[in-house]
């Protein structure tokens, strides 16, 4: 029993972190712990990075855990002439959208649908690169009666509201054919696990990491992601605030560069990315599984592709007709490709 109720803890606190990663507004009452690295260096301008996780486990960073863990950031910034200073918020996107809104950060690596909200609430920030394009979602089932997508129908499933979570389980189950009208909807995040562990709870919808946290700690298995389905999916990217990003461009190319020397060597090494993402409540190992669905990595590159961009149109009709947002954002506006192409051209 008190095995079970260590693991309920744990696995807790990484679903609340990867929910947190693409919360909305509502859910910015959530203090923002915050544990920060800051590199000894003189005569350098400073740039304030943040992201949601923490030191030991920072999760919802993507392709800039590897940036960061494998100091491509901080050498790129430093050879731009910046001292880096990074800050881990364990409120996740609403924590750091808060960082943003105070001035206290001036970039930051998180879940697009914080990014959006934090715009549409007035945030003056650019996207200025993709960590991953194609972050996806799975279905972890506690119950042996559920052997496939439409068995969902008449259970308890686990859909936290207002978050990217719910922006895929409601296009996975268009996608499958469930009659969500027979699906009891919970929306929990804290005792989420203790719900899914008791039996109040048939399934929980998680990012793939906070399923393959489940299946680790023996806590169900995966029923299914999302992986091939148009739409089920979400993406995080990297945000710098509009006045420090009108003084300071070189900065946003120097991250490009970064960014671009992490893609490369997970190219030439995956296990970079899968010991780059690894924690405390997670190994290595495990992550191997969270990306299996795609070893081609394509989806990692910090290139804001065409199709990345058509994914954001539907998104933003999503969280306009959600009430997430108060208007669909200005795209064109909002994200600026040139730091990236500039990036390239200078490697």
């Amino acid at each position: 029993m008190r095995k079970k109720r260590l693991g309920a803890i744990l696995l807790t606190t990484v679903l609340v972190l990867s929910i947190a990663g693409c919360g909305n507004k509502n859910a910015e009452t959530e203090e923002a712990k915050a544990d920060t690295t800051v590199t000894e260096t003189t005569d350098e301008k400073v740039i304030r990075v943040g992201g949601p996780g923490t030191e030991e486990a920072a999760l919802n960073m993507e392709l800039m855990n590897v940036a960061y863990r494998q100091g491509y950031l901080e050498s790129k910034l430093e050879n731009a002439g910046y001292k880096l200073e990074f800050t881990f918020f364990a409120g996740g996107g609403p924590g750091v959208n808060e960082a943003l809104a105070a001035d206290e950060i001036d970039v930051a690596t998180y879940g697009d649908l914080p990014a959006f909200v934090g715009k549409s609430n007035g945030a003056d920030t650019t996207v200025i690169a993709s960590v991953n394009a194609d972050l996806q979602y799975g279905i972890v089932v506690a119950n042996d009666e559920i052997q496939d997508a439409k068995d969902l129908e008449g259970k308890n499933v686990i859909v936290p509201e207002g978050t990217a979570i719910q922006y895929f389980w409601e296009n996975y189950t268009e996608e499958k054919g469930i009659d969500t009208n027979k699906v009891n909807i919970i929306n929990a995040v804290e005792d989420a696990a203790s719900l899914l562990m008791t039996g109040d709870a048939d399934a929980i919808v998680s990012t793939t990491y906070g399923a393959q946290s489940y299946v680790y700690q023996g806590v169900g298995k995966i029923l299914d992601t999302g992986a091939g389905l148009k739409n089920a999916h979400s993406s995080y990217v990297t945000v710098v605030r509009n006045s420090f990003l009108k003084e300071n461009p070189d900065a946003a190319i120097a991250i490009n560069k970064a960014l671009i020397d992490a893609y490369d060597a997970i190219l030439k090494d995956e296990n970079v990315l899968y010991q780059s993402s690894a924690g405390t409540s997670l190994p290595a190992e495990e992550w191997k599984k969270v990306y299996a669905y795609d070893t081609s990595f394509s989806y990692m590159t910090p290139e804001i592709t065409d199709s990345e961009k058509e994914y954001w149109d539907n998104f933003n009709q999503w969280l306009e007709d959600h009430k997430l947002i108060k208007e669909k954002l200005d795209l064109d506006t909002f994200i600026d490709t040139s730091y990236y192409e500039k990036a390239i051209l200078e490697k």
